[in-house]
């Protein structure tokens, strides 16, 4: 192919993929219809003793430690 018929695209930008501007200024939201946690997710973690104690053994048993698991 000849170099005077070599022809490069250029990008057309389309206007119509960027949102248009807020036209009023936003509100803070209403904190009297928030939804609170649960009780069980205010209680903190669930510690899986028997899963946990098996990885705390062998990590023990191959490095020479003895860490205990925490439990709080």
């Amino acid at each position: 192919m000849a170099r005077a018929r070599r022809r490069a695209r250029m990008a057309v930008i389309d206007e119509d993929i960027w949102p248009q501007p807020a036209v009023g200024k936003k509100l803070p939201p209403d904190r009297s219809k928030r939804i609170g946690f649960s009780d069980f997710v205010l209680s903190g973690r669930e510690p899986f003793l028997k899963v946990v104690q098996k990885i705390y053994d062998e990590i023990n048993a191959e490095y020479g430690t003895n860490e205990k698991v925490p439990t709080n």
